[in-house]
């Protein structure tokens, strides 16, 4: 077996008699061998997220299935440009809690059984507004990330 640049492998069958000397042997076939795609983003349902925000700061979110996807990645960002956090889910939905008023931006990407997740789709803004007085809400950075 050898194997070139192009990710190409060739193989060769070869008869062997006693004293293990090559007797006869096939032409090289070659073999490509190629890395599992990468699954597509996930797409907001109705090409926005579906929203409800409640009063508790909770935002659910919703998007399409990707075939092959065994979880997705869910990545909240605060506008205020502080680092984000992905979430994962192994539903096409996910719900955001405690989240304090302001806006945020969110990304979604598929993750497969056997390969590396996906890139990230088209990212979504979504406003969070204050709809409570004299409440707590959690800082997105003290945010646990759930695997």
């Amino acid at each position: 077996m050898s194997h070139d640049a192009d990710g190409g492998y060739y193989y060769e069958v070869q008869g062997l008699n006693s004293a293990g000397v090559v007797i006869a042997a096939s032409a090289p076939l070659r073999v490509d061998v190629k890395a599992k795609p990468e699954l597509e983003p996930p797409e907001w349902q109705g090409g926005k997220p579906t929203l409800m925000a409640s009063a508790d700061g909770s935002i659910v979110i919703k998007w399409k299935q990707v075939e092959g996807a065994t979880q997705y990645g869910i990545y909240l960002s605060a506008s205020n440009g502080e680092k984000g956090r992905e979430f994962k889910s192994q539903q096409n939905s996910y719900v955001l809690r405690d989240l304090m008023p302001g806006k945020y931006e969110l990304k979604l990407r598929s993750h497969g059984q056997t390969s590396k997740p996906g890139p990230f789709g088209k990212s979504r803004t979504v406003d969070r507004k204050s709809t409570r007085l004299n409440s707590s809400h959690t800082d997105i950075s003290r945010m646990p990330s759930s695997a």
